[in-house]
């Protein structure tokens, strides 16, 4: 991207009054101002940022600029002010009074210390005496960062009420004699023990400081500037902490300043409830302009007082219990009334399987919108860091699983979110479950939530690089696994936090099965898992297969160790010799594009690779071989790409914006690069600018079979750098619906070929209106439109009619399908889609339940698969199983019903009458056959076995299933109907061949009856 050009020097200059006010509000000085003021175009004429110049940015970069100056010309004066200071006093050792008063202060720390209840005082010393970050002692204590956040903030606030209680004069007498403490620096201590824990002491004190306002206010009260010497006297609390944040420079220079505001008439706030009652200890927070903020505590009366600012801003206040309030106001000074409203609970408590969770589980509140969207992200951000609760919410649950949310606005409303290691089993009636049952979708705050979870297997470890043993962060991993014949997972996609951990909760993938593991007993352990991690910087991707032994508590699979690549310099030329810019390298990782003179890096590079595609947008590609060679920096490959070729494809259709819903499919050839959205496959693919480069490759021969591409806005398709000479077919799609068809040939390096599709078929846009058996409109019904290839699915407005605006019809007759609640869903079929045709209105009954139970003719209810029901002119209606009380069928038409469903292999059909909510269907005592394995035959990934079943009187089933248990417990069980069956054991092997299959042993023939269970046990 370029720099500010001449041409933005406009934006420049429309932005100097606002940089002069600025810093006239920033310092007291006009002069100095002004200096700052000059200073900061200059530096944005001669050192210009590397972006556009759009107005909020610039701005922004100005801002920040500004902040740098002043905090400079500010340390300056303050250096002088407290040189002459130094020169002037007379120095004075402390006497032997002081020394004595100051270890005295340390003992009492110290002793402070020892006194704080565990977790505290654990944390407290892990983090002023050991030195530990946050982030270490939440591994070491295994709980969150926010929460030892919150432990040290509490233990403040002890060691606080300890100390009023200790000194005489209560705060204010042990303030000063901390102020005194750190300004002599260590002191002297009378042990080397204690001495060590002098620095941590400091520390500790200066954070205790910080906290009242104290130390923050003494230091600035010796260090002021001419300027701010002038102002009225200040309030302990109101500079009790400036923002410290990280901003641009005018050169490539970034430091932390403290940027600090002019003060002027005071700031004077009163923050109450809403009964008007004063609100003590409530945190508030003045913001000006995104520059800078100050925060402080109201005292007792519930009062504050700030530096005024002759300038607009806002002020957030939040009591200790409530939610946070936003008051703006036109001029950061004078009195002001600040109104806190009192904050709602969410609270309640979550069990797995019916008991209290084995470990604390982590919640998370995600609310809908945030109360301060109309101020700037960075406004938000250093409202957090200022100790501002804003929507987000994190916490842990107790030992007997009770959680509480305090401080919630009234309306809040969100989601409260699981971990994905858990899943819900039901949701309280006032909520609704979402995100595949790991979140609850709340309305408005609460007590006395009753979460039932399910504590699923789970996956879990490290990835590190195995040179150096480091963790890797945002690792990408894919995870499957295997519970076993019939219940696996999807393959899900996560990536590793800033530690290189991983940790993901697995279920089967069919909502049936999911709905059965509601049942502990039908839960099963992970019999196989696969991970797969990507390549990373200079580690290659590894893929992992583990069997239960090898997975330990709670799915800990150890540390997953990518091994290093190898590492290759490139150089990339033109023809000429001249270098190429931007040019990309594969396989995966990629490099990053070349730099001005044309090289790269290539990392982690598979030992096995012998060549590698290099590529640019503007030039060709080639296929470079590499052999088993690792380039040094001081010698790289040089690549020399030709002149590429470009293939333009233009669709013209009428309207126009029909190429919204085309895409273009291209087929033949090999090694294409391609500007649009790359198809599956890509080898290589990096963002350039506005544009996207992809080349397609697979196959030995380089050979692919299509890759689709869609259209920009204005209908057009660019290909670079095809096989000069390669045939393609080219054709134009909606959905499958093929519009035009072609073939076109490559051309030559540098040169281009441009083709023109003209599509006559247009999009056709119908209405269906849909009503009830009174005539009214019915709003809210889903319409599907069957037999159209895109734009088939509406929804009824609120006068019951469904518009279809874009509908590419197919060949043949459509139907349409109509849903909703409380009616009984409709078909209609033979529908021809033409334009100007009309479809007819469709009429939907009120829809009635029916309950059934499937029971043997003992009464022991039966769990059947494929239930359904079908009807005429009905789309069928699957059934909601409830365990122990049959199914449930909703929204069914009046009159006559066939009910279909499957039970041990074979399937039932009943006809239930109409106008009747409840059947009892009555299906033949079956038998049961249970077969296991001895413990000595064991599946692998090459043998196996499988049980074939038959009937001899040709009735009962013929099947094979695998015996998957690789301990060698249960392999198959099922329900059969009374008679002969004929088993036979077969081995299945995996050759290079096939799959082999051999009969092993004889023919065993058993009698099933009526209720009996037949056990066998199979051996070698």
């Amino acid at each position: 991207m370029s720099s500010i050009s001449p041409t933005d020097h406009a934006a420049l200059l429309d932005n100097a009054a606002w940089v002069r006010r600025l810093a006239r509000r920033l310092l007291a000085d006009e002069q100095m101002a002004e200096d700052v003021a000059q200073d900061t175009l200059t530096a944005a004429i001669e050192d210009p940022p590397h972006f556009h110049a759009d107005a909020p940015r610039l701005r922004r970069w100005l801002g920040g600029v500004v902040r740098n100056l002043v905090a400079r010309a500010w340390s300056r004066e303050r250096e002088r002010a407290a040189r002459e200071a130094r020169y002037a006093r007379v120095d004075e050792e402390p006497g032997e009074a002081d020394t004595n008063r100051r270890l005295e202060l340390q003992q009492v720390l110290v002793a402070a210390v020892q006194g704080l209840p565990d977790p505290y005082r654990s944390t407290v010393v892990m983090r002023y005496f050991d030195e530990l970050s946050t982030r270490e002692i939440a591994g070491q204590q295994g709980v969150p960062q926010a929460t030892v956040r919150k432990r040290l903030s509490r233990a403040m606030e002890l060691l606080r009420v300890r100390l009023d209680g200790e000194f005489g004069g209560g705060r204010h007498g042990w303030c000063v004699a901390l102020v005194g403490m750190l300004e002599t620096g260590n002191g002297v201590a009378p042990a080397a023990t204690f001495a060590k824990a002098v620095p941590a002491l400091i520390a500790l004190g200066s954070l205790m400081l910080v906290a009242t306002g104290w130390h923050a206010f003494r230091r600035g009260a010796g260090h002021r500037s001419p300027a701010a010497l002038q102002a009225p006297h200040v309030d302990a609390n109101a500079l009790a902490e400036l923002d410290v944040a990280e901003t641009p420079t005018s050169g490539a220079e970034r430091r932390h300043t403290v940027p600090l505001p002019v003060e002027t008439a005071s700031l004077d706030l009163l923050v109450v409830d809403a009964d008007g009652t004063p609100s003590p200890d409530a945190l508030v927070v003045r913001l000006v302009e995104e520059v800078a903020f100050a925060r402080a505590v109201t005292d007792a009366a519930g009062r504050v007082s700030f530096p005024g600012l002759d300038a607009a801003g806002h002020v957030v206040a939040q009591s200790v219990d409530g939610p946070p309030t936003l008051l703006s106001l036109a001029v950061l000074t004078g009195r002001h009334e600040v109104v806190v409203p009192e904050g709602a609970t969410l609270s309640g408590w979550l069990t797995e399987d019916g008991d209290p969770p084995r470990a604390p589980v982590a919640l998370s509140l995600a609310p809908r919108q945030d109360s301060f969207e109309s101020l700037r992200d960075v406004t938000t951000e250093r409202l957090a860091e200022a100790g501002v609760r804003l929507g987000s919410r994190e916490l842990e649950t107790s030992e007997d699983g009770s959680f509480r949310f305090d401080g919630l606005p009234h309306d809040w409303s969100g989601q409260l979110r699981l971990p994905t290691t858990h899943r819900l089993l039901e949701a309280p009636p006032r909520t609704k479950a979402a995100w595949e049952d790991r979140a609850l979708a709340i309305d408005a705050p609460e007590d006395g939530l009753s979460l039932r979870t399910v504590r699923l297997p789970a996956a879990r470890g490290r990835v590190l690089d195995a040179a150096t043993m480091q963790p890797i962060p945002h690792a990408g991993l894919m995870i499957w696994a295997s519970f076993g014949e019939s219940d696996q997972t999807s393959l899900t996609g996560m990536r590793t936090d800033a530690e290189g951990r991983f940790l993901l909760g697995l279920c089967p993938n069919t909502s049936s099965r999911r709905v059965a593991w509601r049942d502990p007993a039908q839960r099963r352990p992970i019999e196989r898992l696969s991970i797969t991690v990507d390549g990373v910087a200079d580690c290659l991707g590894v893929e992992r297969w583990f069997d239960p032994a090898e997975i330990g508590p709670d799915g800990d699979v150890g540390d997953l160790l990518l091994p290093r690549g190898r590492s290759l310099h490139l150089r990339v030329v033109d023809t000429a010799g001249e270098p190429i810019a931007g040019a990309i390298a594969s396989p995966r990782p990629m490099s990053s594009p070349t730099d001005s003179d044309g090289r790269t890096r290539l990392r982690g590079v598979p030992p096995e690779r012998e060549s590698i595609l290099v590529g640019s947008p503007n030039h060709g590609i080639r296929d470079v071989p590499i052999g088993a060679r690792e380039f040094p920096h001081e010698d790289p490959l040089v690549v020399v790409l030709e002149p590429g070729n470009r293939l333009e494809v233009a669709v013209v259709s009428e309207p126009r914006e029909a190429t919204e819903d085309m895409r273009v499919r291209v087929s033949g050839g090999s090694r294409l690069f391609e500007v649009g959205t790359p198809g599956w496959g890509s080898h290589l693919h990096a963002e350039l600018g506005s544009q996207r480069m992809s080349a397609s490759s697979s196959g030995g021969n380089d050979a692919w079979e299509y890759t689709d591409y869609r259209l920009d806005q204005d209908g057009r398709l660019t290909l670079l750098h095809v096989a000069p000479g390669v045939e393609l077919d080219v054709t134009v799609l909606v959905g499958e619906l093929e519009l035009a068809r072609t073939r076109l040939r490559a051309p030559g390096p540098g040169t281009t070929v441009r083709e023109e599709f003209v599509v006559e078929r247009r999009p056709i846009s119908v209405d269906v209106a849909v009503v009830d058996a009174t005539g009214q409109p019915v709003p809210r019904a889903s319409v599907r439109l069957d037999g159209v290839d895109v734009g088939g699915r509406a929804e009824t407005d609120v006068s019951g009619v469904a518009r279809f605006e874009r509908v590419w019809a197919a060949e043949g007759p459509a139907s349409l399908t109509v849903r909703c609640d409380g009616y009984a869903a409709r078909r209609v079929g033979e529908l021809v889609i033409e334009h100007g045709s009309s479809l007819p209105t469709v009429v939907l009954e009120r829809g009635r339940d029916l309950h059934v139970e499937i029971v043997d003719e003992l009464g022991a209810p039966l769990d059947v698969d494929r239930f359904h029901a079908l009807a005429e002119g009905f789309p069928g209606a699957r059934a909601e199983h409830r365990v122990g009380g049959g199914y449930d069928l909703t929204d069914l038409p009046e009159g006559p019903l066939a009910l279909e469903f499957t039970y041990a292999h074979r399937t039932y059909s009943r006809t239930h009458p109409a106008r009747e909510s409840f059947t009892k269907l009555v299906l033949p005592v079956h038998g049961a056959l249970e077969c296991s394995t001895s413990p000595s035959l064991r599946r692998s990934d090459e043998e196996w076995y499988d049980l074939h079943v038959r009937s001899l009187d040709e009735e009962g089933i013929d099947t094979s299933v695998a015996l998957t248990e690789s301990d060698g417990s249960l392999g198959w069980r099922s329900a059969l109907l009374p008679a002969r069956y004929v088993l036979q054991l077969v081995r299945v092997r995996r050759t290079e061949a096939g799959l082999v299959e051999s009969r092993v042993g004889t023919e065993s023939t058993v009698d099933i009856r009526p209720g009996e269970t037949i056990r066998l046990t199979i051996g070698e």
